[in-house]
């Protein structure tokens, strides 16, 4: 009976891929089981919309695949998004919203949860997953897809085991699986670095290397197979790595060359000798040229290139002193961006001190103007000061006349009687004083008035040295001028009763 080994070999693959999911399964059921609901978890979407609800879940999941949740939880992560596609799905048949944010409730306490044991998972297998991200940085993993695939379904079911809090055991599964992540990881490593000159001391192979140019053709596989080994043997030194690249790819390179270098010359020697001499000389004058503009073809070929290389030489010490001077320049061109920074910042001071002082004699301009015109009003009151001074001397002066007056009017004497006239009734004596009484109120009103006047005419007007403000205090003069008409009045009326 023949076994047909490839069906076995598929069967095998699909027995242990249905191992894997039955176990995902069992564990994400016994996840979701193990996470109890509270009222607090209840409440924190219970005042949102179902469509709401679902909204701020979507968040926590792009945050949960921003921090690999997918990779390091898988059983957690798979359980919300079934919880997310489900709450979807509610919304859209019109379920009632109690049991729509139940399910969004326990999907974002699966998150919460998951993120703690990602850090479990962290600290448990902490080198796998620094491997496991270092293959990731590389693009030939994609060359090794198959090998990676393998070993990561191992790490994933460790990963689950560690998730369901089973993880007793996973020392073994650990053992077996850190040498084969190794493995790739090198493996990736030395096809990065070597990849370019294997392929071309394949094609120095192809064209017959072996047979061609036999002694260059091994130099290439010696420089390829030690640098093979050191990185192997130190993968994660950077400057070995790189340094083993370049002699790997340098002597591949030189072998490829020199392969078909030899066809070339096969083909010439089928021609006159005269031909391959005369492709040299040519390239001789080329490199000569270059150096110096000389031809040295006029000398053998062994005294063309040893004044080739004293030519090279020589360029070689003028390029040192060149180098100096070019340090120097660098020097000085670095001074002066210096000093052209800081000119733009002095330009930029100065610019800033031209608007400011623009605007102060804005400002001083203004201020003149302010004070021209504080100044006219100060003359204006100073004129009007000297007006109502000038008045008040006037009132004065008016005023001292009517005391005058009324002094001499009060002096008068009553000329002497006759004998024949000293006889007057009681009647008389009687008016006279009745006279007299009356008499005497007027003039002391008129006494009172006089002074009421005299002291309001008796105005201030003073000017403030800090303000430039002129103060005047006094009644108006029409005022003043009224009562002056009152005493006069007043005036004639005690004349006329003084002459009855």
């Amino acid at each position: 009976m023949k076994i047909n080994k490839s069906a076995l070999a598929i069967n095998s693959k699909w027995i242990f891929v249905l191992a894997c999911l039955s176990i995902l399964f069992g564990c994400a059921s016994g996840i979701s089981n193990s996470v109890k609901i509270t009222e607090d978890d209840l409440a924190k979407f219970n005042v949102m919309t179902p469509e709401e609800a679902i909204q701020d879940l979507e968040k926590s999941i792009k945050e949960a695949k921003n921090e690999n949740l997918p990779f390091l939880t898988p059983s957690f992560y798979k359980e919300v998004d079934e919880l997310y596609i489900q709450a979807k799905k509610s919304v859209t048949d019109g379920k009632a919203k109690k049991s729509i944010i139940h399910d969004i409730a326990k999907a974002d306490r699966l998150l919460a949860k998951a993120k703690v044991k990602k850090r479990i998972v962290q600290a448990k297998l902490r080198e796998l997953l620094a491997i496991n991200d270092s293959l990731l940085k590389f693009e030939a993993i994609s060359v090794f897809t198959k090998d990676y695939e393998k070993i990561k379904i191992e790490l994933k079911n460790i990963i689950v085991k560690i998730e369901a809090s089973d993880d007793e055991k996973i020392g073994k599964d650990k053992e077996r699986l850190l040498p084969k992540f190794v493995a790739l990881e090198t493996k990736v490593i030395k096809y990065t670095a070597l990849h370019e000159a294997d392929e071309i001391k394949t094609q120095a192979k192809l064209i017959a290397a072996l047979k061609l140019a036999p002694v260059t053709y091994a130099e290439a596989v010696r420089a390829y197979q030690k640098s093979d080994a050191n990185i192997s043997q130190y993968p994660h030194d950077k400057k070995l790595v790189a340094e083993a690249k370049k002699q790997a790819l340098f002597a591949a390179k030189h072998a490829l060359v020199v392969t078909k270098r030899v066809i070339e010359l096969k083909e010439k020697y089928k021609k006159s000798p005269e031909s391959i001499i005369i492709d040299e000389d040519s390239r001789v004058l080329s490199i000569s040229k270059v150096i110096n503009n000389s031809d040295v073809r006029d000398k053998s070929i062994s005294d063309q290139f040893t004044t080739l290389v004293d030519l090279i030489q020589k360029l070689n010490a003028d390029s040192v002193s060149n180098d100096s001077n070019i340090e120097s320049i660098a020097k000085l061109e670095q001074e002066l961006v210096a000093k052209n920074e800081s000119i733009e910042k002095l330009e930029k001071q100065l610019s800033e001190y031209n608007e400011n002082t623009k605007l102060t004699n804005v400002e001083i301009q203004k201020l003149k103007k302010n004070l021209v015109v504080r100044n006219d009003k100060i003359d204006t009151l100073k004129s009007d000061v000297i007006r109502l001074r000038n008045t008040e001397s006037n009132l004065l002066l008016m005023l001292e006349q009517h005391k005058t007056k009324l002094a001499k009017l009060n002096s008068v004497k009553p000329k002497a009687k006759k004998p024949e006239e000293q006889k007057i009734t009681k009647t008389e004596n009687v008016n006279d004083k009745t006279v007299a009484s009356k008499n005497e109120p007027i003039l002391k009103t008129e006494e009172k008035d006089s002074a009421i006047v005299d002291e309001k005419v008796k105005r201030k007007a003073s000017v403030s040295p800090d303000t430039n403000e002129v103060t005047i205090k006094s009644e108006p003069v029409a005022n003043v001028e009224s009562k002056t008409t009152d005493i006069q009045s007043k005036k004639v009326i005690l004349k006329a009763s003084v002459q009855k």
